[in-house]
């Protein structure tokens, strides 16, 4: 069975960003789900949100994505990988969603919640993420577990994730 995973905006952006996470294989890692096989266990899901973060980050952040060559490299590559996806909107389910569980934890990005709200809503079976702090929230977790959201972190080695999607795939790993 292939999983609908929505992608969160950090996995497409990361390639091409200036900063580095975690270890040096990072980037390199998070550029081959935007290249990624066809065939693999996942068919992806791109929201309106994300996309509407990454034009922001595009236009409004040059000094994350530094360099118009490079700006341009990304948007092809993302091209490129849309033509993939599927796409998902926004609607009123998944922002009374997002409102509610504002109202339980706070301390969550209100972006990164219309998001995973937003895999809800269009019925996806995961969503692979990078945040820890979303993915490691009570409220969160129990909110995708009422709706069977698999979380996935991306990136996280496997023998501290059983419950990932993408454990056999050794693209994301």
């Amino acid at each position: 069975m292939v999983d609908k995973t929505l992608i969160d905006t950090s996995i497409l952006l990361e390639p091409f960003t200036i900063f580095e996470k975690r270890n040096k294989n990072y980037k390199i890692k998070a550029l081959s789900i935007l290249k990624y096989p066809k065939g693999v266990n996942i068919q992806p899901v791109i929201s309106l949100s994300v996309l509407g973060e990454i034009e922001l980050i595009i236009n409004k952040k040059v000094n994350i994505i530094q360099g118009e060559e490079k700006r341009n490299f990304m948007k092809d590559v993302l091209r490129e990988f849309f033509k993939n996806c599927i796409f998902i909107g926004l609607d009123k389910k998944a922002i009374d969603l997002a409102s509610e569980i504002i109202n339980k934890d706070k301390y969550l990005d209100p972006l990164d919640v219309i998001h995973f709200t937003s895999a809800i809503s269009g019925n996806c079976d995961a969503f692979l993420l990078m945040d820890d702090k979303l993915s490691e929230s009570r409220v969160i977790k129990e909110i995708a577990k009422n709706h069977n959201l698999k979380l996935s972190q991306f990136n996280k080695p496997i023998n501290e994730d059983k419950g990932r999607i993408d454990r056999d795939i050794t693209w994301i790993q």
